[in-house]
């Protein structure tokens, strides 16, 4: 080809420049004045292609405004085994993270939809709540916790509970699953439970009024239940924003799952309603009875589903109050409806976000107890506790070091 001396080569079509290549080296195509190695200029679609087959390809685009942009003809883009950095300025900032596969953010993220995190098998991804301090989200286990043969605590759809336990032992074994990990906390609880509520679709009818499921909680069977892996339902063709009653939220194999198939079989089929011998019914919900609100799921804003988060088992939680000046006021041996607390003292995070609801709409009681000293957090009710049982339920009665059959606990990360 020869040697350039300060003359660009060219190649040309129809009297116009196609490629250029510079004395010093760089390559323009679209540019007689290419800037680096490789420059490439073009004013309409995508200034690069690069192709794996006709049908399988990445256009890389320069816009009008100097945005950049990547788009796959598939859906992913991957940076594998390295980290990535946003940085305002041509200095980024010193960052300690360890590894690869860490993004590295100089000033705001912003998110236009839910920020989601993969979690342990087992774990589900709860959005984080301002109100309660924990964002932007957390994991948590999807089923109260069981015990795999070795007293250690996991996630799993079958075996019964890990019960007898008590709550500094519940810590414990939380604490040993890994790195982060923990016995579930007050303002993570509430998170749920909050949640819960504001996803319209655990409301069980369209009748005025919130009417949440309570889980196995009528004592049928008088026992703790499992389930299993394929019981859970499928919710991603709900309309997580209308009532579980509502017409869209029909049962719909491997699309719609909440209701369960509508007619009791003890078997996968009947999905949240595994185990309580109820099944889904337009009319008759009564909270705590043998009728529908015995629906031992409920749906997350995000689409995940938690298991017995009413009902079954009280779980303890990571707090304690030290006697009942700590409680709230008129703290009796005697459960109270949450609507006629008027004071909660050091406990007001634990109010209901509408002050009219009581245990008729699903959401539980609450227990403070006369009694003086340390007394440990149960949250949510057993499987023989009735109309006390609901999301929001909290009993103050008993000792951290208490155990008994109905007590068991949940992890979260």
């Amino acid at each position: 080809m020869g040697t350039l001396t300060n003359h660009p080569l060219k190649i040309r079509a129809n009297n116009t420049d196609i490629l250029t290549l510079t004395a010093s080296g760089n390559v323009g195509i679209g540019t007689t004045s290419p800037y680096s190695l490789l420059s490439l200029k073009g004013s309409s679609g995508a200034q690069m292609t690069i192709a794996q087959a006709d049908t399988n390809y990445a256009e890389l685009t320069v816009d009008a405004s100097g945005n950049f942009k990547i788009d796959p003809s598939g859906s992913t883009v991957t940076i594998p085994d390295q980290n990535l950095k946003v940085c305002a300025g041509d200095a980024c900032q010193t960052d300690s993270t360890s590894g690869n596969g860490n993004l590295i953010v100089e000033n705001d993220i912003e998110i236009g939809g839910d920020y989601n995190r993969t979690c342990a098998t087992g774990y589900i991804w709860v959005p984080g709540s301002a109100k309660f301090g924990t964002m932007p989200g957390f994991c948590v286990m999807k089923y109260e916790a069981k015990n795999d043969g070795s007293n250690n605590a996991v996630s799993t759809a079958t075996g019964g509970p890990y019960v007898s336990i008590d709550q500094p032992t519940s810590r414990t074994k939380c604490e040993a699953v890994g790195l982060g990990y923990h016995l579930i906390s007050e303002p993570e609880w509430m998170t749920i439970a909050e949640n819960i509520a504001q996803t319209p679709i655990n409301d069980m009818d369209d009748d005025a009024g919130l009417q949440l499921a309570t889980g196995h909680s009528d004592n049928a069977p008088g026992a703790a239940q499992a389930t299993t892996a394929s019981a859970d339902p499928v919710v991603s063709g709900c309309n997580l924003s209308a009532t579980m009653e509502n017409a869209a939220n029909a049962y719909s194999a491997s699309s719609c799952e909440i209701q369960g198939d509508g007619s009791y079989g003890g078997d996968d089929t009947d999905k949240g309603f595994y185990g309580t011998s109820q099944a889904w019914a337009t009319t008759g919900y009564s909270s705590g009875a043998a009728n529908k609100a015995q629906l031992r799921t409920h749906a997350l804003s995000n689409g995940n589903v938690i298991w017995d988060f009413a009902g079954n088992v009280w779980e303890w939680t990571d707090a304690y109050v030290n006697g009942t000046a700590e409680k709230p006021a008129s703290a009796t041996d005697a459960w109270q409806e949450f609507s006629a607390i008027t004071n909660y003292v050091t406990l007001n995070y634990a109010r209901p976000q509408n002050p009219s609801w009581t245990s008729a709409n699903g959401i539980g009681q609450y227990y403070g107890g006369a009694s003086a000293g340390q007394r440990g957090f149960l949250r949510g009710g057993n499987w023989f506790a009735g109309a006390l049982v609901g999301v929001f339920t909290l009993l103050l009665y008993y000792a951290p070091s208490y155990t008994y059959t109905s007590l068991g606990f949940r992890c979260a990360r």
